[in-house]
């Protein structure tokens, strides 16, 4: 089940061989705030609010109901993810410090249709081979912990973790067309864009497969480990969004494509988790 959630993100890569040659500004402003919509709308009702929920239930049952205990309970709902979530963009902005600069052509795969002597064109292609490679790793790591839900679900009840299956299928195939949209902007090869899209999702059997064989025992013995892993990705995920994405897309001067991509990319999230 995990193989079919991951091979969706390959699916949802599949839509740049509808992309012209060289995606113009607003195509690309557009993809990138739609991964910014997809990231934020994830991070926030998939991962930060159900773990909220979990706590604020786990404590009220055992609190006395009263305005202090109410209150006590509401913190604890709401504090230990929020810290937990700014545990994860925390993390972001060390590893970030790692990855080669904005400037480094050695990013480019060397078969890269972009122009060596023009340095703008090709300082633009950097860009955005950097960025894809960032929303890859950062995916990649949210797709892993997925793997380990799906496996943890069909432990628990096998038709509880189809629906799990299935609804994590549908939410990753955006998440497939934000990553390879902007790796085929650098490299203009599509075969290549969609390549890594369906790497990004291999880690999610990847994520399975361990939970099956490594963390079985522990996960039957503290499943929320899970939420808490989920909502440690969805820190990197938010910061990923608002430190990456939404800044280069507003680069390209698209302001109608910015909040169409950002508002298509919530809607679509939130519409699968409501419906599916």
């Amino acid at each position: 089940m995990s193989c079919l959630a991951g091979a969706s993100t390959g699916i949802g890569a599949l839509f740049v061989f509808l992309l012209d040659k060289d995606p113009s500004g607003s195509h690309l402003a557009f993809s990138l705030s739609l991964a910014a919509g997809v990231m934020l709308s994830v991070s926030v009702a998939d991962m930060w609010i159900p773990l909220g929920e979990r706590l604020f239930y786990y404590y009220l049952l055992g609190t006395c109901i009263d305005a202090v205990g109410i209150l006590l309970v509401a913190q604890d709902g709401f504090l230990w993810p929020t810290f937990i979530a700014l545990l994860g963009a925390i993390t972001f902005q060390i590893l970030e410090h790692f990855l080669p600069s904005q400037e480094d052509s050695v990013l480019l795969p060397t078969y890269t249709n972009a122009k060596r002597h023009d340095r703008k064109y090709n300082a633009e292609r950097t860009r955005n081979f950097r960025l894809a490679l960032v929303m890859m790793l950062t995916l990649t790591a949210h797709n892993f912990p997925e793997g380990l839900a799906v496996s943890v679900s069909n432990m628990k009840n096998e038709s509880h973790g189809l629906v799990v299956t299935v609804a994590i299928a549908v939410h990753n195939i955006p998440e497939g067309l934000a990553i390879a949209t902007p790796f085929f902007a650098a490299t203009g090869n599509r075969f290549y864009s969609v390549m890594m899209a369906f790497l990004s999702g291999l880690s999610e059997p990847l994520g399975a497969l361990v939970a099956l064989t490594l963390l079985r025992p522990l996960f039957r013995e503290y499943p929320w480990l899970v939420d808490y892993v989920l909502v440690f990705v969805a820190g990197v995920m938010t910061a990923v969004s608002f430190l990456e994405l939404l800044p280069e897309a507003r680069q390209y001067r698209k302001p109608k494509s910015v909040i169409c991509g950002f508002v298509t990319g919530s809607i679509i999230m939130l519409l699968t988790m409501m419906y599916v």
